[in-house]
């Protein structure tokens, strides 16, 4: 699970691994412990957050490439391709500059 804390952020393996597990963890914990111990509180709010990051992983890495697409065409022109530019690239750069943390709950 450290992987979601990092600053980088994880990738959607490691965001698909994490749920994975989650799925299979929290409802042991709430057996084990019960609904209402904070163990099994963290561990679905844990499963909450890996299932919102999965869900709007696509939408963020969708709007980093569209904003990276704008400042080549600002930079290049409508039809200039810039043979350098790489759009893995740009959206590493967007993660890292915007850092998407996952939400608190």
């Amino acid at each position: 699970m450290a992987s979601l804390l990092r600053a980088d952020g994880p990738t959607k393996g490691e965001l698909r691994e994490a749920l994975t597990i989650l799925e299979d963890v929290e409802p042991r914990c709430r057996r084990l412990y019960g609904a209402a111990h904070p163990e099994a509180q963290d561990a679905q709010r844990e499963l909450d957050c890996a299932r919102h990051m999965l869900a709007i992983f696509d939408e963020v890495i969708a709007a980093a490439r569209a904003r990276a697409a704008a400042q080549v065409t600002a930079a290049f022109g409508d039809d200039a391709q810039d043979p350098r530019f790489d759009a893995d690239a740009a959206v590493a750069l967007e993660r890292e500059s915007n850092n998407v943390a996952a939400p608190k709950h």
